[in-house]
Order: C-alpha cells, then sequence, then structure tokens
C-alpha cells in the first residue's frame, strides 16, 4: 500500500483532474491542521507546511470553501525549502458541517472526507437523547456513517439501561460501543469501529473523555487531558484545534495489560461541542427517524406534518404511548426549525 493510500486516498481523488495551468506540477496532500491561511499537510514524502494560493485566500470568504482538517488539496512543493503553496481543494467525498454561531445561518465544515463520526458522551450529566439526534442529523446530513461511543462506563451501576434508553433512537444501524478509557475497558468494541485507510471522527462535549481515548489509541500521550468539575461534571476544553492523527497498526492495551484486537486508520479530534446546531437537508432527518418515517407511510396525507392533520398515524403512535411525545417533538424542531412544534397535553 503507497504512504497516500494508507492516508485514505482513493480513486474518488485521484480521477479529479482541475483545470489548473500548473496542473502536472502539483501533488496531493491531506490537511492535517489549520493555522487560518497556513496548513500542516501530510504528503507522500511526510509533513509539508503549505499556505493558501491567492486565489485560495479569496475564496476563504466562503466558510464552505476553505479548507478543512481531512481535506485533500493539491500543492506546489517550494524547492528551496520553504514555504509550500496549496492551490485547489479537491471534491469532498463527505464532510461534517455544523452552523456556526452567530445569528445568521452560516455552514461551518468540522471535518472532511471521513467514513464514520463517533459522537463520545457519557452515563452522567453529558447524556442526552435529544442532543444524540442532532448530531446525528448533521452526520447522515454530511455523508458519513454515525456510530456512539459511551465513554466512562466505570461510572455507571447500570449500562444496560443505557442501551434502553438509546434504543428509543431506533439506531438499528448505528454501532454503540460502551467503553472506560481510563481503566482500559471495551477495546474490542473500538476496535470494530477502524479500518485501515479509514478516517473517524471524534464530536462530543468537552469532559467527555476524547482525549484520553485519542492517547489509548496512540500509545502515547499527545492530548492533554483536563478535569470535571465535581459541581456541574462538566469539563473544560482541553483540545482547542481539530487535528488528523495517523494511527499505526498496533494492538490496544487492554485493562489486564495484555493486547487486544489490532487498531489502525486516521483520526480526527475536534474540541469540545455541547450543542450542535446541524446545517443539512431536511431530506435527512428520515434517516436519523426512521421510526417516524415508518409510521408515516401509513398516514392519510402524503405531506402530513404530524401536528394537526386528521388519521396521523404519528400522532396515532403518541397518543397510544407507542411513540415518545419527546421523540415527536425532537423530530419537529430538526425537520421544521422555523415553525413551533404541537404541544402535547
Amino acid at each position: 500500500m503507497s504512504p497516500l493510500e494508507t492516508l485514505g486516498f482513493g480513486s474518488f481523488f485521484a480521477d479529479q483532474r482541475p483545470p489548473l495551468d500548473n496542473f502536472e506540477a502539483l501533488l496531493p496532500a491531506r490537511v492535517v491542521v489549520v493555522y487560518q491561511d497556513r496548513l500542516l499537510l501530510r504528503a507522500a514524502s511526510g509533513e509539508v507546511w503549505g499556505e493558501l494560493s491567492g486565489n485560495l485566500r479569496h475564496r476563504g470568504r466562503n466558510r464552505m470553501a476553505r479548507p478543512a482538517v481531512g481535506d485533500w488539496v493539491l500543492y506546489e512543493p517550494n524547492e528551496g525549502g520553504g514555504m509550500s503553496t496549496v492551490h485547489h481543494i479537491l471534491e469532498r467525498r463527505t464532510q461534517l458541517v455544523r452552523q456556526a454561531s452567530g445569528r445568521r445561518p452560516v455552514p461551518q465544515v468540522l471535518a472532511a472526507n471521513i467514513d464514520r463520526v463517533a459522537v463520545v458522551t457519557t452515563p452522567e450529566n453529558d447524556f442526552n437523547l435529544r442532543r444524540l439526534e442532532r448530531y446525528l442529523q448533521a452526520i447522515h446530513g454530511g455523508g458519513a456513517a454515525a456510530a456512539i461511543i459511551i465513554n466512562k462506563i466505570d461510572r455507571c451501576d447500570d449500562i444496560p439501561a443505557l442501551r434502553t434508553q438509546l434504543g428509543e433512537l431506533a439506531l438499528a444501524q448505528v454501532p454503540v460501543a460502551c467503553v472506560s478509557a481510563t481503566e482500559k475497558r471495551g477495546a474490542e468494541q473500538l476496535a470494530e469501529l477502524f479500518a485501515p485507510t479509514s478516517t473517524i471522527a471524534l464530536v462530543g462535549s468537552s469532559g467527555v473523555g476524547k482525549s484520553t481515548l485519542i492517547n489509548w489509541w496512540l500509545g502515547e500521550d499527545r492530548q492533554e487531558v483536563g478535569e470535571i468539575r465535581e459541581d456541574d461534571q462538566k469539563g473544560r476544553h482541553t483540545t482547542t484545534h481539530r487535528e488528523l492523527f495517523i494511527l499505526p497498526p498496533r494492538m490496544l492495551e487492554t485493562a489486564t495489560g495484555e493486547p487486544t484486537t489490532e487498531v489502525c486508520g486516521l483520526l480526527i479530534d475536534t474540541p469540545g461541542i455541547r450543542e450542535l446546531q446541524p446545517f443539512s437537508d431536511k431530506s435527512v432527518v428520515d434517516e436519523v427517524f426512521p421510526d417516524i418515517a415508518k409510521l408515516a407511510r401509513r398516514c392519510k396525507f402524503r405531506d402530513c406534518s404530524h401536528r394537526h392533520e386528521p388519521r396521523c398515524a404519528v400522532l396515532a403512535a403518541v397518543a397510544k404511548g407507542k411513540l415518545p411525545k419527546a421523540r415527536l417533538t425532537s423530530f419537529h424542531k430538526l425537520a421544521h426549525p422555523e415553525s413551533p412544534p404541537k404541544k402535547f397535553g
């Protein structure tokens, strides 16, 4: 396997040939870290520092056109050993997009070309089904697969109860790993999320243990680990920027000190995000709410909003207690954020 293939470079990117005058002189590389107009890249030859060309800096006024961690770019090496120049960003295969903070709905790319996004949470105050729904909508909207990692299970006395609560989300196709990074428990479940050349992005609130998980996977303390405040169980931001890590093939150490299933691939860490406002097409809502989508097929009207229409199968399920009220309320918030949801008695 070539160095570029190890980084996830496949035919989707190799077949792209942008109409650039100097295309033949450009080399592909993957974005590891973004520092405004400067990028740390990983190319076939190793790490390279690059700066955006004037054209890309001008396009950077559009948030979606800015390079993001995980992007593949074409750069021109500096033969004198100085800063290379990034001329083009290849089309993204997948992306994780959220609505940036502010009054205007502006999209922001958190990570690009990811195969799976793992939402990390804990059994404590951070565990919130409605927040998980918003994460899942954003993940499906960007084209990646989803996973949920419940970390710090050493602080939970009833793990089956947690899985029962997650069953409310109808997550038949979303793997759930229950682990303890500090005690190195659940290594086998984590290993199932990885595959050679695939890229996983970690998202979640501050203090859920993303940095501890990464240090466990890497086998060394690369990420700073923060403490949790006892009064509100919230953590401080120890990760201040998004970064791509390359996981060398290695055996995860378990609680007993013995190795288990081998993990390898690429990993993107992100700063803690307590609330994520999805910025995606509403059609992906059905992927996040497959239970409601299934019920909706029995509604009298094809365009039923599940608010007040007669013979609405979704409202009937709520009335009979077969669908949680909070589940439908969350559906309305994500599918129709511009209008208030129906209030249930």
